[in-house]
């Protein structure tokens, strides 16, 4: 699956999608919204939520790295690298 396929489902699909074969990967917070990460077969997929409104804002899929980087803070790699 690619991310433009993800992305033309409808959002109940793409959730569905996420939901059940998404595997979590990182958490952040931006604009009052949490945005959680998940792997989905080849492609990264975003969840935006508004907690204050308990809603779910978008679902939304990519395909390219980039995606990443506003993770990277978040990711503790000590323990990686200790001894």
């Amino acid at each position: 699956m690619t991310a433009n396929q993800f992305n033309s489902d409808s959002p109940e699909e793409r959730t569905k999608l996420v939901w059940s074969r998404g595997e979590f990967l990182a958490v952040r917070q931006r604009h009052g919204c949490t945005v959680v990460l998940y792997h989905l077969q080849e492609i990264f997929a975003e969840v935006w939520y508004h907690p204050e409104s308990n809603v779910l804002l978008m679902v939304h899929g990519y395909d390219k790295h980039t995606c990443l980087e506003p993770y990277l803070e978040s990711i503790d790699l000590r323990e990686l690298t200790s001894e």
